[in-house]
Parts: structure tokens; sequence; C-alpha cells
């Protein structure tokens, strides 16, 4: 059973999504994860070909010495370009399957309400922010930890290879972004406070 609990938490909102679809799920977190390295592999491959080719104009390398670089890049470049549009059509039959799975649920729960439920104000506020769409919910749930935790790799692997190369640039990055983070908490709880407030309008 799906909803059983009454609270969720931050583990519950994987553990939902996981639930619902374990191939849709775990597909998108590596597709997650892929995407947030690819900066960083770009910036090793991009150095690489770099490299090479100045070796290939003075004469102290082949030409081939530059395929791997440059067959990596037009790789990364194509994935751009189609993954996109393939993550387009994977999020349609996934939405489909959500709803499919999650709003018979929802509905089976709504059906069990009394009606003094509805009749309340604050109640009706509550089920009206959190229940509809069930299935859009779980997953944009999901999708807020895969956001976090692509920045997360993002900054660790920009992070890593700048203090590889000049310390003080990614120090100062990084003491930089603690303010930038917690103003972008408080924006998100201010935005979740409107969106409570306009329940009691709509």
């Amino acid at each position: 059973m799906l909803l059983k609990q009454r609270k969720y938490g931050y583990i519950d909102m994987f553990i939902l999504s996981l639930r619902t679809s374990p191939f849709y799920t775990v597909f998108e977190l590596v597709v997650t994860i892929f995407n947030a390295l690819i900066p960083t592999f770009s910036i090793f491959i991009t150095a690489n070909f770099i490299t090479n080719a100045i070796a290939v104009y003075n004469e102290e390398a082949h030409i081939s010495a530059v395929y791997t670089s440059v067959g990596l890049l037009t790789g990364i470049i194509l994935y751009n370009e189609v993954a996109g549009t393939v993550m387009k059509l994977v999020g349609a039959r996934r939405a489909i399957f959500y709803r499919k799975r999650l709003t018979p649920l929802i509905l089976e729960r709504h059906a069990k309400l009394d009606y003094k439920h509805i009749e309340n104000s604050k109640t009706a506020d509550l089920i009206n922010r959190v229940c509809p769409p069930l299935a859009d919910n779980v997953w944009r749930m999901y999708e807020q930890i895969l956001d976090v935790l692509n920045l997360i790799i993002y900054i660790i692997g920009i992070m890593l290879t700048l203090f590889a190369q000049i310390w003080w640039v990614a120090l100062f990055l990084l003491v930089l972004s603690i303010p930038i983070m917690y103003v972008a908490t408080k924006a998100g709880q201010s935005s979740y406070n409107a969106d409570r407030e306009m329940s009691k309008i709509d």
C-alpha cells in the first residue's frame, strides 16, 4: 500500500516514487547523475583536446592523438541535443503510468472522507494544497531530490576541478555560494507561504 502514513518526510519523497515505479525512479536517477557529471567531463576532455592539438601543431604528436577527444566532445554535443527530446517522451510515458497507478488511490481516499472535512475551510484548504494532483506531486517531490543531487554533484565536480588548478578561486566560489543558498532557501519558503495563502482565495 503506497498511502499508509499520516506524515511523510524527505526519505518518503524518494520511497513513494520508487514504490510507484522502480524503473522510472532509477532511470531518472541515473540520467540526473550523468547530466551532473557532464560539465566536469567536458572540462577535462576539452583540456585534453587542446593539449593534444598543440602537440600536433608543434609536430610532437600524430593527428590521431586528437581523435578520442573529438569523438567524446561530439558525443556530448549529440547527447545534449537528443537527450531533451528523449526525456520528454519518457516523461510523457511516466506521467501516464503514475496517473494510472496513483489517481485511483487518492480518489478512494477522497471517497472515504466525511463530508464535514469538505465543509471545514481549514481542511478543505489543506486538501486543495496537498492532494490534487497526487501523481504529479509525487513525481515533483522526487524531482526536487534529484535537483538537489544534481546541484551537489555539479558543484563538487567543478570545485574539485578548480581546486586542482586554482585553489583560491574554488575557495572563493564556495564561500560565495553559502549566502546565495541561504537566500534561495528563504525565497522557497516565502513562495510556499504565498501558495498556502492563495489556496484560501482559490
